[in-house]
Order: C-alpha cells, then sequence, then structure tokens
C-alpha cells in the first residue's frame, strides 16, 4: 500500500488509504456529491446576485470569504466572473460520475436529491451539445430564464 501511495503523491494533494477494496471509489463518489452541491450553490448564488443587481467580483469575494467559500468559489468562481466556460472538469464526465453516484446510491438506499438535481441540470446542458464545457457552465443555464 504504502508504494501505491507513493505513486499517487506528485498529482494528489493527499494520498491515505480509506478502507478495504472498493473504499477509495466510495470516497470519489462521496467527493462527487460534494463538489456537486458545492456547484450549484456557487452558481445559484452567483446568479441570484446578477439579478439582485450586485457586483459579482464583490459577491464572489465576499461570499468566499466567509461561511460560503469552498474549492468551487477559488476555483469556479473566476470563471464563471469571466464567462469562461472552457474545459476544466467537462459536463459530460461530472456526468458520468454523478450516474455512478446515482447507481452506487440506490445500491446503498442513500438519498441523493441534490447531485440528482445537479446531474439533471447538467443532463439538459448535454442534450444542448454543451458537454464539452466546464461545470461552471451551470451559471449560465441557472440565469438563463
Amino acid at each position: 500500500m504504502a508504494e501505491t501511495i507513493e505513486l499517487v503523491r506528485p498529482y494528489a494533494k493527499r494520498a491515505e488509504r480509506v478502507g478495504g477494496p472498493g473504499a477509495g471509489q466510495w470516497m470519489k463518489m462521496a467527493n462527487q456529491i460534494a463538489v456537486g452541491g458545492a456547484l450549484i450553490a456557487l452558481c445559484e448564488s452567483l446568479c441570484f446576485a446578477e439579478k439582485a443587481g450586485l457586483d459579482l467580483s464583490q459577491t464572489h469575494e465576499l461570499l468566499g470569504g466567509g461561511a460560503a467559500g469552498s474549492w468551487a468559489f477559488e476555483n469556479y468562481g473566476p470563471k464563471v466572473l469571466r464567462r469562461d466556460w472552457s474545459p476544466g472538469f467537462t459536463i459530460d464526465n461530472q456526468v458520468k460520475d454523478f450516474v455512478y453516484c446515482s447507481e452506487a446510491a440506490k445500491s446503498i438506499r442513500a438519498n441523493i436529491p441534490c447531485t440528482d438535481l445537479v446531474r439533471s441540470l447538467l443532463a439538459e446542458m448535454q442534450s444542448e451539445g454543451k458537454g464539452g464545457l466546464t461545470t461552471a457552465a451551470l451559471f449560465e443555464k441557472l440565469c438563463s430564464s
């Protein structure tokens, strides 16, 4: 196990054993669920702020520096502010991961309604030909109505 961890260290912020066989896959799905929630919170809050006439840069700075701050705010927030939908982690990849999460959740009887909502919204974007965009483009979907 130590050899595997050493192989992962160069590209991982953190590398550690999380349990027996398969536990790493469950952990990755838990991470994807958390990221999906953070993503929709970021996009929804910035869309709300924009429609309320607030300055988005200031909103991003203030929210990101408080309790709403997260990796998503720090990394996807600037892309939203620039309307830069160039791929980072694509909608196609996120939907694929969310399908795995939904199937796994059913198998253990876990309820993941927020993840299912984000997956549904991103799947709509896929059907519109936007699957190659970054997931932060969800902002555009939420603000278009």
